[in-house]
């Protein structure tokens, strides 16, 4: 089971973006209630400081695109492996 990571990102070097991760994002709304989100987003680290973006991955209808995520990301977790059921054919026979 892979855990929601806080207070660290994504390992990446510097000048390229991380592998696709799931974040929490945080928002305050007009409201003054707190919304939290969980999509997927990329981790881009800077040349010249310690300091890096979230951006926010769209990949829908084969059209790849990202947007700068401004709310505040407060968790991070690797996306998890695709499911593959572990089942066996039916031969129809009794053992």
């Amino acid at each position: 089971m892979t855990q929601w990571n806080r207070n660290t990102v994504p390992k990446c070097d510097v000048g390229k973006y991380s592998d696709e991760v799931l974040v929490t994002v945080e928002h305050i709304g007009c409201d003054g209630k707190i919304y939290r989100r969980v999509i997927k987003a990329v981790y881009y680290q800077s040349h010249h400081c310690t300091q890096g973006w979230w951006y926010e991955v769209c990949d829908y209808f084969d059209d790849y695109s990202c947007s700068e995520i401004t709310d505040r990301v407060i968790a991070w977790m690797e996306l998890p492996k695709p499911y593959e059921p572990r089942t066996e054919e039916f031969k129809g026979g009794k053992n």
